[in-house]
């Protein structure tokens, strides 16, 4: 257990130790005495319900329905103490070892653990803030600084930094709790719930699926995390817009979009345990005005051979099958919309062909869309009709409709609109464990 401590000195302690000579020792316990009398507290988090027992590696069995182990995993814990008016006195950090599950939890709506390690502090009122998992670097930054720090300062927090390779994730206070320390450290028990900070992702093709649109055949559909907001607070903003800290300011820079390597595979309609899905996870983002620009997005991206192509031959312009020009797998291949008298797509590999087919009908060459590689991609808007992402939510996304062939980049479509919907989603937001699932059914559209 590391603590530290910052020690709050008047200035006429200064003046008289300086003229007494009193030793370290004596002026510590003095600073200790203006906040009150030594004592400890053994601290209790509460996680989710769980209802087979847990183990000294924490929830190595977990009954949450929709968390993995990796998901539930607790590392370390950090604890920071701060006076009445906020400032801040002491951090703690506590491993998982300090803890063992209270003997009865994970039976009700809470599973819990306590310290066995007891934590210093001082009598009389404190405030309490926890992390679960917290960067060293990011603790040890978060000493000397005032509670308000946690609530209205924003932190830059990377992917990485919020989900750790091994997959735990960073949790932390529901609420920066005020306890009133007495002399018995026995009789100090705060208990404080801890949330993710982040939210999770899956998406899953319905066993139903349709595929409308241009006929032909996906390939390898994956997904990924558009628009990744690197700025938060540490303490979730208050209901109802748990707003953060750029809700009402967009700065282009706050934002991530993904490469071409963070696209995991779209789930298959057969993986019916939560657990076992792919996964991935975004950062808390909230805005005033919900433009697309602005929100989280889960990204589909697939490959896209069409069934068939118009090449020229004979002196005319013919649809073939691609698979009579040897073509069995995505690539670049062109695509110009004809209005006789419904719009109608039109395929073509060769762009020589597509730009004198265009003339022939009336377009131009600026009316064909090119598909590089053969690459199509749709935006799943997360929390339709909110929009807003919060942490600790659970977005189970299942693809029940999917229009080929779909956009041929990963720019978003109206960025300075809100998405479209008729879909309305509920969130619990009370719940601090892995939200039960917010269920979205998408038809995703170019």
């Amino acid at each position: 257990m590391k603590v530290s401590k910052k020690i709050m000195i008047s200035l006429i302690s200064i003046l008289f130790i300086s003229f007494s000579g009193c030793d370290s020792s004596k002026m510590e316990d003095e600073s200790l005495s203006a906040e009150g009398e030594r004592t400890t507290f053994n601290l209790k988090l509460n996680f989710s319900s769980i209802t087979t027992p847990g183990t000294k590696s924490f929830l190595k069995s977990t009954g949450d329905p929709n968390a993995t182990e990796a998901e539930a995993k607790v590392g370390t814990v950090d604890v920071f103490i701060y006076g009445e008016s906020g400032y801040y006195i002491s951090h703690t950090s506590l491993s998982v070892a300090d803890f063992t599950q209270v003997e009865g939890s994970g039976t009700s709506d809470k599973y819990q653990y306590a310290s066995t390690t007891k934590i210093p502090a001082t009598t009389g009122p404190k405030k309490i803030f926890v992390a679960v998992n917290l960067p060293s670097g990011v603790a040890a930054a978060l000493e000397d600084k005032p509670s308000n720090e946690l609530t209205q300062v924003a932190q830059t927090l990377a992917a990485n930094q919020l989900v750790a390779a091994d997959g735990s994730i960073v949790m932390t206070s529901t609420e920066l709790l005020t306890y009133e320390f007495v002399k018995n450290g026995a009789a100090n028990n705060p208990t404080i719930s801890v949330e993710r900070m982040v939210a999770k992702v899956t998406a899953q093709k319905a066993a139903d699926m349709v595929q409308a649109g241009v006929p032909g055949t996906l390939f390898d559909m994956r997904f990924a995390i558009n628009n990744f907001n690197s700025k938060s607070y540490f303490i979730q903003g208050a209901a109802p817009d748990f707003k953060d800290p750029n809700w009402d300011v967009y700065t282009a820079s706050d934002f991530s979009e993904a490469t071409a390597n963070d696209y995991i595979r779209v789930n298959e309609p057969d993986v019916t345990d939560p657990r076992n899905l792919n996964a991935l996870y975004a950062a808390e983002n909230t805005s005033q005005y919900h433009r697309v620009k602005e929100i989280t997005r889960a990204q589909v991206r697939a490959g896209f051979l069409p069934a068939s192509v118009v090449i020229y031959g004979n002196g005319n312009y013919i649809e073939v099958t691609s698979a009579s020009q040897g073509k069995t797998a995505p690539q670049t291949f062109y695509t110009i919309i004809l209005s006789r008298p419904e719009p109608q797509i039109y395929c073509f590999f060769d762009r020589t062909t597509a730009e004198n087919y265009a003339v022939a009908n009336g377009k131009t060459a600026a009316d064909i869309v090119t598909y590089t590689d053969g690459l199509c991609y749709w935006d799943m808007y997360l929390n339709k009709n909110v929009w807003d992402v919060l942490r600790n939510d659970y977005y189970k996304c299942t693809v029940t409709r999917i229009l080929v062939p779909g956009r041929p980049t990963d720019d978003p479509k109206d960025p300075d609109s809100p998405p479209a919907s008729d879909v309305d989603i509920t969130i619990n937001v009370e719940v601090v464990y892995w939200n039960d699932p917010v269920l979205g059914n998408y038809e995703l559209e170019p």
